[in-house]
C-alpha cells in the first residue's frame, strides 16, 4: 500500500488516495477473517 499510493495518486489524480487509502486498510483488516473462512471452505 505505501509503494504504490503515489503511483495511484499519479495515474488517478489526489482525489483517489483516501479512497485507495481506505480500501487498502479495509481489505488488509479482512485479511485474517476471510483466509480461514475460505481455507474452511475448501
Amino acid at each position: 500500500m505505501d509503494v504504490t499510493l503515489p503511483l495511484v495518486e499519479q495515474c488517478l489524480g489526489p482525489d483517489s488516495v483516501p479512497v485507495s487509502f481506505t480500501s487498502g486498510a479495509i481489505l488488509s483488516l479482512l485479511v485474517p477473517v476471510l483466509v480461514p473462512l475460505f481455507y474452511g471452505l475448501g
